[in-house]
């Protein structure tokens, strides 16, 4: 099996970059960088996938990117997991 080098930090902020677009433009068009998620999805699924927060503060006039797990009760991220190694099993 071949081992690849992936940049954790940037694919984070992609998914989290399109969970935050709307999903359709002011046209009516869909966004293809958005994420569109089902209105079937459980409220605790929803919050599994929100619950990593991207913090970035300057250090020397240059940014550090900062992740941060809200663990909510007891819960795992399962959710955002699978929106995060998504795009790499497909590449």
């Amino acid at each position: 099996m071949r081992a690849f080098g992936v940049a954790v930090d940037v694919l984070k902020t992609e998914v989290l970059d399109r969970l935050a677009r709307e999903p359709f433009n002011e046209d009516g068009s869909e966004n293809p960088q958005a994420f569109r998620l089902s209105d079937q999805l459980s409220d605790e699924f929803l919050e599994q996938v929100t619950n990593e927060t991207r913090r970035v503060r300057f250090v020397k006039n240059r940014p550090e990117i900062d992740f941060q797990f809200e663990q909510l009760r007891g819960e795992h991220s399962a959710p955002y997991d699978a929106y995060l190694h998504g795009p790499m099993l497909r590449g």
